[in-house]
């Protein structure tokens, strides 16, 4: 495990929601913070009961939502 992943742990930021699943030993569907990039970023983490849980990006309608896509050659 590298020194980040054991910072991240201690501060409770996971980097999936199958290792909040695994750590916290939960199957509860709901948001969480996750940490990517050394950011820690809102995730709804579904199928939380599967051996593969997904993360999906929270939206939130009072704050602005955009993307940036950059061309990669």
């Amino acid at each position: 495990m590298c020194h980040t992943t054991n910072i991240n742990l201690l501060l409770g930021l996971y980097r999936s929601c199958k290792e909040i699943k695994h750590y916290m030993r939960t199957k509860e569907n709901r948001e969480y913070d996750i940490s990517l990039n050394g950011q820690a970023v809102n995730v709804y983490c579904y199928k939380m009961d599967t051996a593969e849980p997904q993360e999906y990006i929270t939206l939130h309608p009072d704050k602005d939502n955009y993307a940036e896509v950059y061309d990669r050659r």
